[in-house]
């Protein structure tokens, strides 16, 4: 997350996860639980399922 904030504001800054699930959480939101803290501003947090190629922003839309 640290590379982020070292980026120019006009960039839009994407954090993109491979999706993985532990039971019924995934391992982006579980990163958004404990550590939402350390995530810049204007950064999205974005999940891709691999076999679907289909990908969803989980934050800052995300209902923690």
């Amino acid at each position: 997350m640290l590379f982020f904030l070292g980026a120019p504001k006009e960039f839009r800054k994407i954090f993109v996860v491979k999706r993985s699930l532990r039971g019924e959480l995934s391992l982006a939101l579980h990163y958004l639980e404990k550590y939402d803290h350390l995530v810049p501003e204007k950064v999205e947090i974005w999940e891709i399922e691999p076999r679907s190629r289909e990908g969803r922003k989980v934050y800052p839309n995300a209902a923690l």
